[in-house]
């Protein structure tokens, strides 16, 4: 598996389905995602990017990132 494939995999979990996010709006700090996947912003980056499903959007500023769709936990998006 790409290893791309593999991070993103793990960062849509993230997003998703954990306590880590603000249930308003399901922000997470860029900062807390890079942390706890061990990647870079570039890496993070790259990931949203090219993701072809349209799983992840950043804030405005970069500082946040949040999955679009596919919640486990309540998310008022």
């Amino acid at each position: 598996m790409n290893n791309l494939v593999a991070i993103s995999r793990k960062l849509a979990y993230l997003l998703r389905h954990t306590q880590h996010i603000n249930p308003k709006g399901g922000w997470m700090d860029v900062h807390v995602a890079m942390s706890t996947l061990s990647i870079s912003r570039d890496t993070l980056e790259q990931i949203v990017a090219l993701d072809s499903k349209g799983r992840y959007q950043l804030s405005e500023d970069g500082a946040y990132i949040r999955a679009l769709y596919g919640h486990s936990v309540d998310v008022e998006l």
